[in-house]
């Protein structure tokens, strides 16, 4: 296939899931049942959320401007082995994005708890260009013949994967946090957007935030008013029993805790925290602020925030969990990695 038929193949994709979250057929409705019973985390609304961030990446004036900067030159396909993460529905899907589109073969290692709503969207575009049966393969036993490989996974994990495909061209992720940074100033509409950041998805992202920096004296309680439409989080079982897990903790440590009903908020300088956990952190000026997150940005996926830190990278105030195809993990090219194999 040529890189035009591809990217039209990916649109159509895109115009297929945006139809189905419009009007869901039973074989859709199926899947995300059978979605949420093999993995309580990805509920219904979890998992249409992320179909339709992803319907609204693929659309073809989006993915020709994502294209325009690269060369695709006319080689072999080879095999790349993409080890995927299941922390959150379908966040492998980029990294098969671009192993499709760069015109090489995707062999899929499926998280236990992503392995249903990716090999429905591999369907969905073996129907729509049957020419990519031949390019997408799941493994579901030991990863054999693969040119280079992508893997992403825990700090522990990375350390494994290091171990046994180091020899091989390839990209290994480890764990990898986000942070918000308020002033004080955020509006209600901002304050809520941050809410989204943080709680989106269980907070299970490493797109998620896991700690605020806040002004000294700050209010949280504006914060935690705007959060009004997060309290549905206490309807979930497995979340609520991490809530209130952690909850005991800090109770029995007596260690000093906001708590909304829903979730705990501790002063912490750790950028990772616990399910139901979000850390804070004081600051007396944001150059402060700036050195530490330039000092760390090798643990940092995004850094939000509705004002300009110099040196670091920012992201407006609720667009953590809405990935674009320009946002690679880890600020790694993976279609220029693949590209240049």
């Amino acid at each position: 296939m040529k890189i035009q038929q591809r990217i039209q193949a990916f649109a159509a994709l895109g115009s297929r899931l945006q139809a189905l979250v419009a009007q869901p057929t039973e074989n859709f409705e199926r899947m995300l049942r059978k979605t949420e019973a093999q993995n309580p985390w990805f509920t219904h609304a979890n998992s249409v959320k992320m179909i339709t961030n992803v319907a609204e990446m693929l659309t073809e004036e989006g993915l020709q401007r994502w294209i325009s900067s690269y060369n695709f030159p006319e080689k072999q396909a080879k095999t790349i082995a993409v080890i995927m993460a299941g922390n959150i529905p379908m966040v492998g899907f980029h990294d098969a994005l671009c192993v499709l589109l760069s015109g090489n073969a995707l062999t899929a290692k499926l998280s236990s708890k992503d392995a249903v709503l990716l090999p429905f969207v591999f369907e969905l575009l073996v129907e729509i260009a049957p020419e990519f049966a031949d390019y997408i393969h799941i493994e579901t036993h030991t990863l054999h013949h693969f040119d280079a490989i992508i893997a992403t996974g825990s700090n522990n994990s990375a350390r494994y994967f290091d171990y046994y495909f180091g020899k091989y061209t390839h990209i290994i992720r480890k764990t990898r946090n986000s942070v918000a940074v308020l002033t004080g100033s955020e509006t209600a509409e901002e304050m809520s957007a941050v809410g989204r950041d943080i709680f989106d998805y269980f907070g299970l992202g490493c797109r998620s935030v896991s700690k605020l920096y806040v002004p000294r004296a700050y209010d949280f309680t504006k914060l935690f008013d705007a959060w009004e439409e997060f309290g549905d989080l206490a309807q979930h079982n497995k979340y609520m029993n991490n809530y209130e897990y952690n909850k005991s903790i800090l109770l029995v440590s007596a260690t000093p805790h906001f708590d909304t009903g829903y979730a705990l908020f501790t002063e912490h300088t750790a950028y990772n925290s616990a399910i139901a956990v979000n850390h804070f952190e004081y600051y007396d000026a944001l150059e402060q602020v700036s050195e530490t997150l330039q000092h760390d940005a090798d643990v940092l996926q995004c850094v939000l925030s509705n004002s300009a830190i110099n040196g670091v990278k920012i992201l407006p105030l609720g667009t953590a969990q809405k990935n674009t195809l320009f946002d690679y993990a880890d600020g790694i090219d993976t279609l220029e990695f693949l590209i240049n194999l």
